[in-house]
């Protein structure tokens, strides 16, 4: 496309369209390659942030097992940039915490369970040992908090907002998991993580839960397909696999 030049809403739609078929075309060319080199097919899977990994990792421990030598990779980011990348191919799902499917009418968007996050602070913060959280001892500290565009942070918008209560004042947003715990290890934050996805570090001391019930603000944990219905062997056998695991959770 020439320097300048902007597509019409109907050149929008046909490039978009494009992009799929091209990486339908790779897809396919890849697969061909795969079996004549012995390979099981590759998979591409999205996973949220701070999602839990228990289910994504259970199904590909069982894929593995039921089709071999296939090659799968593992893409971690928020959903606001997940999302577009599988409806222009690049993914084959994504599997995590679930947009509403209010906003989204070219997606399949397909619940399993519902998950709910737990409020966190360091060992040794003077919140750690107390039974009894009120509004103003949340309110009293600053926050380690997810991007404002995630659906974690929309959860504890709406906790606060239910409450009639303002939002938390945030020292940092965060988009990296692994560095939200370093920080929280060593500075008097509140945070907020799905609940599997702290278990080991709350079993190991290094975080004390916070005696907070933000179960009213659950969201449903699941899988975003295209609807385009094509999948590749390999993500199909895998999207039968996470279903029976995640309908059984």
């Amino acid at each position: 496309m020439s320097r300048g030049v902007e597509p019409t809403p109907y050149g929008e739609i046909i490039i978009k369209h494009a992009h799929i078929i091209l990486n339908q075309l790779r897809s396919a060319e890849g697969e061909v390659s795969d079996l004549s080199s012995g390979l099981g097919g590759r998979l591409t899977i999205g996973i949220p942030v701070a999602a839990s990994t228990d289910l994504v990792s259970e199904a590909i421990i069982d894929l593995l097992e039921k089709r071999k030598n296939v090659q799968v990779t593992l893409v971690e980011d928020y959903n606001i940039r997940l999302i577009p990348s599988l409806k222009r191919g690049n993914l084959d799902l994504i599997v995590g915490r679930l947009p509403e499917k209010s906003k989204y009418d070219d997606i399949n968007i397909e619940g399993f369970y519902k998950e709910s996050l737990q409020l966190v602070v360091r060992e040794g913060h003077p919140l750690a040992k107390k039974k009894r959280i009120t509004s103003k001892d949340l309110l009293a500290w600053n926050w380690l908090m997810p991007p404002r565009d995630s659906i974690m942070y929309t959860q504890i918008v709406e906790y606060f907002r239910k409450k009639e209560l303002p939002v938390p004042t945030a020292s940092i947003y965060s988009l990296s998991h692994v560095g939200s715990l370093k920080v929280l290890h060593k500075q008097d934050l509140i945070a907020a993580f799905p609940r599997e996805s702290i278990a080991d570090e709350v079993q190991s001391g290094r975080i004390k839960v916070l005696n907070v019930d933000l179960s009213s603000e659950a969201v449903e944990i699941g899988i975003i397909t295209r609807n385009s219905g094509f999948n590749s062997p390999a993500a199909q056998m895998f999207m039968d696999i996470i279903r029976e695991i995640g309908r059984n959770h």
